[in-house]
Formats: C-alpha cells, sequence, structure tokens
C-alpha cells in the first residue's frame, strides 16, 4: 500500500470532472483508509438522502477532522 498520493490525486481528478472512475477505484482499493469508529460503530453521515462512511486518507487529514 502507498501513501494514499496516488488516490489523492485521481479523487482531484475527478472533482475537476477529468480522470477514469475505475482508477480512482482501483486506487482506493490500494490504499489505507483511515476509518474512525464512534460508539462501536464505524463514522458515518448522511449527505443527500444517502449514508457515507467518513474515511481518510493519513493520519493528519483525521488528526484535523477528529479536532473540529
Amino acid at each position: 500500500m502507498g501513501d494514499g498520493a496516488a488516490l489523492v490525486e485521481r479523487m482531484a481528478e475527478r472533482r475537476a470532472g477529468v480522470g477514469d472512475p475505475g482508477a480512482l477505484v482501483g486506487e482506493l482499493r490500494r490504499a489505507l483508509v483511515l476509518v474512525p469508529y464512534d460508539r462501536g460503530g464505524l463514522w458515518t453521515a448522511e449527505f443527500g438522502g444517502i449514508r457515507w462512511v467518513c474515511g481518510f486518507t493519513d493520519e493528519a487529514a483525521l488528526a484535523r477532522f477528529a479536532e473540529e
């Protein structure tokens, strides 16, 4: 597993409206993704009527989230 840089790059491409969705999925499968626990379960949030699992590409991003 890499440092998450390739995943972040693929995410930026998709946000910009370019890039290959399959490449993004591939990088996500290869990446270490940190998912916080809350009350014994995965930390989730609802957006647009869909419940999402929150995940972070590195410890610094997770720490910033935890501070908020």
